[in-house]
């Protein structure tokens, strides 16, 4: 999370200083985005209704969508380089069992 939505104004208002020591922690990981709190958020997820489908042009959901395609992107070009890796290492495999049925 880092602010706080004002609900009056709808101002991003940051309430959660940041700290060199915390970003010193965290340098090896990728910032996916920054959340804001949102009383209005909180109250439709109380209720059953995610802010990304209730409030789908809220900041707040905007965010969501945002972090979750960069994990949906991450996850994809992972998957691709395992299955590439795989995908080279196979051929070796499968020589490697055709001289063990040989011996």
């Amino acid at each position: 999370m880092s602010g706080l939505v004002c609900p009056h104004c709808g101002q991003m208002v940051e309430i959660f200083p940041e700290s060199h020591e915390r970003r010193a922690l965290l340098d090896d990981l990728p910032l996916l985005g920054r959340i804001p709190l949102d009383p209005v958020a909180v109250t439709n997820g109380d209720k059953g209704y995610p802010i990304v489908v209730s409030l789908v042009d809220s900041p707040v959901a905007k965010v969501f969508l945002e972090v979750a395609t960069q994990i949906m992107q991450r996850v994809a070009l992972l998957h691709a380089q395992a299955t590439e890796g795989k995908a080279e290492q196979a051929p070796d495999d499968k020589e490697e069992d055709t001289h063990e049925r040989e011996a």
